[in-house]
């Protein structure tokens, strides 16, 4: 099965996998499924390390790099639909990060994993 990590999956699994409920974690590990990350998590990981506001072992542009080669993460494309279909979804979550994650797994027709329980007012499936 494929499932797109939302950001806050991603850190968890990086930086502290006892932060993941217990069926992330299993569908996270699992060999079977095939684990896709969006860009839009690149870039937000990145922007709050920026700011100060998530530490990490090393840069982004290190850390991002190789926990997605260690967890064979496939890249769920950003392209340039998925950017519109994001600015076209109701307003319950003003997180564009989120909303581009939201896009991202519509267009992919595949369930999202994430502990973010606005994303559950959207139509996507949520896994958490």
């Amino acid at each position: 099965m494929r499932y797109l990590l939302d950001t806050n999956a991603l850190l968890f699994s990086w930086l502290d996998s006892a932060q993941l409920s217990s069926r992330a974690y299993e569908l996270i590990e699992a060999a079977e499924n095939e684990l896709f990350y969006s860009q839009a998590s690149v870039w937000e990981i990145s922007l709050k390390y920026s700011i100060g506001k998530l530490s990490l072992p090393a840069q982004p542009a290190e850390y991002v790099p190789a926990c997605v080669r260690k967890m064979a993460l496939e890249r769920a494309m950003m392209v340039d639909e998925i950017i519109y279909a994001s600015t076209q979804l109701p307003a319950h979550h003003k997180d564009p990060f989120d909303r581009i994650l939201i896009a991202t797994a519509q267009a992919a027709v595949m369930p999202i994993i994430s502990s973010d329980g606005v994303f559950g007012a959207y139509e996507v499936e949520v896994i958490w």
